[in-house]
């Protein structure tokens, strides 16, 4: 239901509302007098005019409370969705189980190079595990520095 339409329903409503008050009332005439059936009949129509009114109104009511009930559904399978994401969640646990091993693995490579050419500290093993690539690199460049005959002696 568009909010065009709803407001056009609402405008009719409160329109009618005010017309039916201001149409003018027959004179009040006796129980069984002239016109006595004419003012019930008038009296008659007006109540069924208010009972129309408050059914829409009731009715706009409760369209109105079953759009925010929608909504509300809407939002929360929104947040469920967001919580109850678990690949993301794989995912980033891979990737830092990934980068771990590589940290790992460059440490055992820079440890079996100082070991094999006996020279360096195992202070480079630390730096390349926190460091990683980073460190791994700054070590591969210090050692490029030393030549091996350097090394021999």
């Amino acid at each position: 239901m568009s909010k065009g339409f709803v407001v056009i329903v609402v405008a009719m409503v409160l329109c009618w509302g005010t017309w039916a008050v201001a149409q003018p009332r027959p004179r009040q005439s006796p129980e069984g007098g002239p016109g006595y059936l004419e003012m019930r009949e008038l009296e008659m129509r007006r109540q069924a005019m208010e009972l129309e009114q408050r059914e829409a109104e009731l009715q706009f009511q409760r369209d109105m409370h079953a759009l925010e009930l929608e909504q509300r559904r809407v939002d929360l399978e929104r947040q469920r969705a967001g919580i109850d994401n678990d690949d993301n969640d794989c995912g980033m646990v891979a990737l830092l189980i990934i980068a771990l091993a590589v940290h790992i693995l460059l440490a055992v490579w820079v440890y079996q190079d100082i070991t094999t050419r006996a020279v360096g500290s195992g202070l480079w093993i630390a730096i390349t595990l926190v460091t990683g690539f980073l460190g791994a690199l700054l070590y591969a460049v210090v050692r490029l520095g030393n030549s091996p005959e350097e090394a021999e002696e």
